[in-house]
């Protein structure tokens, strides 16, 4: 089973290559969505982990590390 916030990070990742309607004009809005949710179910994950790392953990920060570093997003803020 891949966790949510994999798939939240594959979906952000994805959205700026999409050309579908629903997002049309909105893929950085959208994006910045999915990368938030991810960001947050990730946190709940890690700190629930009391165990070695987990290669889907380091597969979803490596994706949403990629859309903060190329700033398609606006910061994620955990209010």
């Amino acid at each position: 089973m891949i966790p949510d916030h994999l798939i939240l990070a594959f979906a952000a990742t994805a959205l700026r290559f999409s050309s579908h309607d629903v997002f049309a004009g909105k893929q950085d809005e959208a994006a910045g969505t999915y990368a938030a949710k991810a960001w947050k179910s990730l946190v709940l994950t890690w700190m629930a982990v009391d165990e070695s790392p987990r290669l889907d953990i380091l597969q979803t920060i490596t994706l949403l590390s990629i859309i903060d570093f190329t700033g398609n997003i606006t910061p994620v803020h955990f209010s």
